[in-house]
């Protein structure tokens, strides 16, 4: 429940990014950033904050969850265009146990991933 820099993932992939110190940059069409060995417990993320910028009016990210056991989730998230880092907030369905995040970005998005965090709300 950490904040975690979008640059400590432990894949990216896709058509076009770029990797900074701590922001993964320019990320476009069908760009998957992987962070491996998350652990939600019991009590689980019922929530993220996501810090993140696009001169987009809005792009749309998915998340997966992939589960010890094999089991996909998928939350997906509406996030609003800032020209500015800029925190935003999504609560949905908890998330719970050990497991991958995958954020996946759809063909047409155009966005900077500074940074996020999972929240128990």
């Amino acid at each position: 429940f950490s904040p975690l820099y979008a640059a400590e993932c432990n894949k990216v992939y896709g058509d076009s990014f770029c990797v900074e110190e701590q922001a993964i940059t320019g990320i476009g069409n069908n760009v998957t950033i992987v962070f491996e060995n998350m652990d939600f417990c019991e009590t689980g993320a019922k929530g993220i904050e996501l810090t993140g910028r696009s001169k987009l009016s809005g792009n749309t990210i998915h998340i997966l969850f992939t589960s010890e056991n094999g089991e996909v989730q998928r939350r997906v998230l509406e996030v609003k265009g800032t020209t500015e880092y800029e925190a935003q907030s999504f609560a949905f369905e908890a998330i719970t146990g050990k497991g991958k995040i995958e954020f996946v970005f759809l063909p047409g998005s155009d966005f900077d991933m500074k940074s996020f965090q999972f929240l128990l709300l």
